[in-house]
């Protein structure tokens, strides 16, 4: 019987500067020559791994291991393929000025139907840059949204940072980001 896959395995021949490498794998439906399957692994010397920190603190973390995988399927109607499932598995790495420790990060994210062709009216021009924009702030948003719900504890913070406005600048509210 004739498979109708072929597996490709990958890995870095050199590390980059910070000691990262990757490997992983495809699968390729050799009908069409797409991609069916992908997964990346970190492949990391932990010895050349800088620490990044966290601003306005003593704490700083890396992540020394971090995995994804991602299945694609065929739609028979659009004849397109789409992600079905994709994982992404982190370890960070934290470490304080008397302990260290790691913890565990995983994301699932499933797809039960195809995507269709559905237009989407932006209401951001995508040549701008984010953190420019000159929305003024609206609890309706932060209200009427699903995405980022307004919390008492964002809610609290806006007000704080409203209040100390004119007395300092660490913190300016530009818009509903």
């Amino acid at each position: 019987m004739m498979r109708i896959t072929k597996k490709i395995e990958f890995e870095s021949k050199n590390k980059n500067n910070q000691g990262l490498g990757i490997k992983g794998y495809l699968v390729i439906n050799k009908k069409d020559l797409a991609i069916v399957e992908l997964k990346m692994s970190s492949d990391i010397d932990t010895i050349l791994l800088p620490y990044s920190k966290f601003m306005l603190s003593k704490v700083k973390y890396r992540t020394p291991e971090w995995t994804k995988h991602i299945k694609f399927i065929k739609d028979v109607a659009s004849n397109k393929y789409y992600p079905v499932s994709l994982k992404m598995d982190v370890k960070v790495e934290v470490a304080t000025d008397k302990k260290s420790f790691f913890f565990d990060n995983s994301i699932d994210f499933f797809v039960t139907s195809a995507p269709r062709d559905e237009k989407i009216t932006s209401n951001f021009s995508t040549d701008k840059d984010l953190f420019k924009a000159k929305f003024i702030y609206s609890a309706d948003f932060w209200k009427n949204q699903n995405q980022l719900p307004l919390t008492k504890e964002l809610d609290t913070f806006l007000k704080l940072v409203a209040d100390k406005k004119d007395k300092t600048k660490e913190y300016e509210v530009m818009g509903n980001f």
